[in-house]
């Protein structure tokens, strides 16, 4: 069954918060999402030229994002911070995402997985906990890239994930988070000690505010980056 995808109000927002809360203090409840919910005001509100959704069960980021590819019509630039609609499209989905008793068990205390607070919708410190925002974000920042964020479990964030999100300024840059992924990743895992090590994950974002006194780091590409780091996180590109 498929429908016109909508937007929670900050009613339906606060009731679904209130369902998942629920949902996580009483897991052998049955998962049920009212259908007045995701259909009716003043739960949720109509969203014109909204594309229609159909139910598809979600494993990985990368389901989710063909799920989200496969939408007519597309999504367009005008739904990246429209949180009513991600936390309309998160309710939807929830029961494609914990399609098992397991995955139920798994059930995150931030509510942001699902839902978005409208007060702070505008807020990126923590949107990244949203499953479906995140993987699609991910994908169109990424591209090729994607394997490491794409190939994983749509309920596992990651501290990479965490890194590259916690600022805007970081996850907008030309090359820092493709340089984070070139040197810290390898196909869909981390590589070993990515985080202490020297000419590590945290060595990098340690040293990086040092040469934005001299360099717009944040305008660099990933090999520019590299010309201009210690020769110990070149080591990790070859690693």
């Amino acid at each position: 069954m498929s429908m016109q995808a909508r937007v929670l109000t900050e009613a339906g927002i606060e009731r679904a918060q209130k369902l998942l809360r629920e949902l996580r203090e009483h897991p052998d409840r049955p998962l049920v999402v009212p259908d007045e919910l995701l259909s009716e005001g003043p739960w949720s509100m109509t969203l014109g030229g909204a594309p229609r959704v159909e139910h598809r069960q979600m494993t990985t980021r990368r389901d989710a994002v063909n799920c989200l590819e496969a939408l007519s019509p597309p999504l367009g630039p005008e739904y990246i911070d429209n949180w009513g609609f991600w936390s309309w499209l998160g309710l939807f989905h929830l029961q494609d995402i914990l399609h098992t008793p397991e995955r139920r068990m798994r059930l995150s205390p931030e509510v942001e997985t699902f839902v978005v607070d409208r007060e702070d919708r505008y807020s990126r410190r923590d949107s990244y906990r949203h499953y479906l925002w995140s993987a699609w974000r991910l994908h169109l920042k990424f591209g090729s890239d994607t394997r490491y964020f794409l190939d994983r479990d749509i309920m596992d964030t990651g501290d990479v994930v965490r890194r590259i999100t916690n600022t805007q300024r970081t996850f907008n840059s030309v090359g820092i988070g493709h340089l984070i992924v070139r040197l810290y990743t390898r196909e869909a895992t981390v590589k070993r000690g990515y985080r202490t090590r020297p000419g590590g994950l945290d060595h990098l974002l340690r040293i990086l505010p040092q040469f934005e006194l001299t360099h717009d780091v944040y305008g660099m590409s990933p090999e520019a980056l590299l010309r201009i780091l210690p020769p110990i996180f070149r080591e990790w590109d070859a690693a």
